[in-house]
């Protein structure tokens, strides 16, 4: 079973990716993708759950109906939702059956489709 503080450890000691603590149950890591962009996931501690989350654009910019019924994204293993002003793409695990050793793989995949979805909708790379 893991605890969040060994998680915690785990992504502010990281060699491999720049994390910072945003509040005692949120960090913050920054990860480098694809031809110099860049993208942040966001990781959190909610109710024994940890979330991976990571912003993709701003709502109001957003062609909901093209997105949803886009290709790519009936093929995401992951959910997109709203976070406040910003369409967020996201995963949720139970704390107690996280693998610790696998930590970094959601991390990255997350990072990776979330610019990925950025890039194609915005062109930017903001978030």
């Amino acid at each position: 079973m893991a605890q969040w503080s060994e998680v915690a450890q785990i992504l502010m000691n990281s060699r491999v990716h720049v994390a910072e603590k945003v509040e005692h149950n949120l960090i913050k890591v920054s990860l480098s993708t694809d031809k110099g962009r860049s993208q942040d996931v966001y990781v959190a501690n909610i109710d024994d759950y940890v979330t991976f989350s990571s912003i993709v654009c701003y709502l109001n910019t957003v062609d909901v109906v093209k997105l949803m019924t886009s290709d790519f994204v009936k093929k995401i293993p992951y959910g997109l939702g709203a976070v406040g002003e910003f369409l967020a793409i996201k995963h949720v695990q139970k704390l107690e059956s996280l693998d610790i050793g696998e930590l970094a793989a959601p991390i990255a995949e997350l990072a990776h489709f979330a610019d990925y979805i950025e890039s194609a909708l915005s062109g930017g790379d903001v978030f």
